[in-house]
């Protein structure tokens, strides 16, 4: 018997205030592999996109990552490094 599958967040909001990229821009704007944009994804650490690449909607489907929830990730991150870098500094 297998796993069930993890539900992926998805998330609808207007067009305007996305700045919505593919899945290998998205990894060339952070500086990691396009497989850690969608361990991200699959984690449910980053939101996606899904448009479908043709006028069929079971054809294929292509995800995209918005820029700004990939910056939020990427700050959450930072701030997580920076606690624990004060945690392990001796005290003075």
């Amino acid at each position: 018997m297998t796993a069930p599958l993890k539900r992926r967040r998805q998330r609808m909001v207007s067009r305007a205030d996305m700045r919505v990229v593919n899945i290998s821009n998205a990894a060339r704007y952070a500086g990691v592999s396009r497989w850690t944009i969608r361990r991200w994804i699959n984690e449910g650490k980053l939101p996606f996109v899904r448009y479908p690449s043709g006028s069929d909607d079971t054809q294929f489907r292509a995800d995209r990552v918005d820029l700004n929830d990939l910056d939020a990730l990427i700050e959450r991150s930072k701030d997580r490094e920076e606690i624990d870098a004060a945690k392990n500094s001796p005290a003075v």
